[in-house]
């Protein structure tokens, strides 16, 4: 696997024709594009929110084109979480649009992961476990266990129904990789380049890219340090070059 197809970048903008861009700019440098909430109901609310047929149809046609571009390497960030008859709907109305991958919460449960996998067609499910913007003691007081713990039991439950990838810190990356969960693909966010400042932004579990890859990721996502690279980086395109050196020195 060449070390560029490991990036994945957060195209998550409010804005088509802002992702559009970046997208294009970026468009065979990574791995692919994961779009998530942000995206997802900006969609909605631009077409809900159009005053005249036009309007909608205009905005509808900027996102399309966004889609277009990114292909089928798409991670659908949905985060889906709820009771499996709708983790079901949600995961079986993705079909058309065939993404890469979608993400629903492993806290969501077996029997919602089991229909998630399911029904999930030629997409692959990746299990979100505790987010990047949990600290320790955060996820005791929602998990009743620290995420080492936590990310340990969701990858056996993740295992147990046939996942094909899971989500977590970097952090939980060496606990995955000694106890042998090969079969499930690590993606990782809360990455953080050389290039950029330590803190400043509410990732709490973070890693670089060169030590993800050697705890065992998969696939990192990366998305201020690419989407909005500090000025002494200059363009996307460097910040992804700077990354990509990261990866190769492992």
């Amino acid at each position: 696997m060449r070390m560029n197809n490991r990036v994945w970048v957060a195209a998550d903008f409010s804005n088509p024709i802002k992702a559009l861009a970046l997208v294009r700019r970026l468009h065979g440098l990574v791995g692919g594009f994961k779009v998530g909430l942000e995206v997802i109901t900006s969609i909605a609310v631009s077409l809900l929110s159009a005053m005249t047929t036009d309007e909608a149809m205009i905005k509808l046609r900027e996102w399309k084109e966004l889609f277009n571009a990114i292909g089928p390497n798409l991670i659908w960030d949905g985060k889906f979480d709820d009771i499996p008859n709708t983790v079901k709907a949600a995961v079986a109305a993705l079909g058309p649009l065939s993404p890469a991958y979608c993400t629903v919460h492993a806290s969501a449960g077996i029997e919602a992961l089991k229909v998630a996998v399911a029904n999930r067609g030629d997409t692959g499910v990746i299990g979100v476990t505790v987010l990047t913007s949990i600290n320790e003691q955060e996820c005791v007081s929602i998990f009743g266990g620290q995420p080492g713990e936590k990310v340990r039991q969701f990858a056996r439950i993740l295992l147990a129904v046939g996942a094909q990838a899971i989500v977590c810190s970097p952090q939980e990356l060496r606990i995955l990789k000694d106890e042998g969960f090969v079969q499930l693909r690590k993606f990782t966010p809360g990455i953080r380049p050389a290039f950029m400042s330590p803190g400043g932004d509410d990732q709490s579990r973070t890693m670089t890219p060169a030590e993800a890859i050697r705890e065992g990721a998969y696939g990192l996502i990366v998305g201020r340090p690419i989407t909005q690279p500090p000025d002494s980086v200059g363009t996307p395109e460097r910040a992804v070059e700077l990354i990509v050196e990261e990866i190769e020195s492992v």
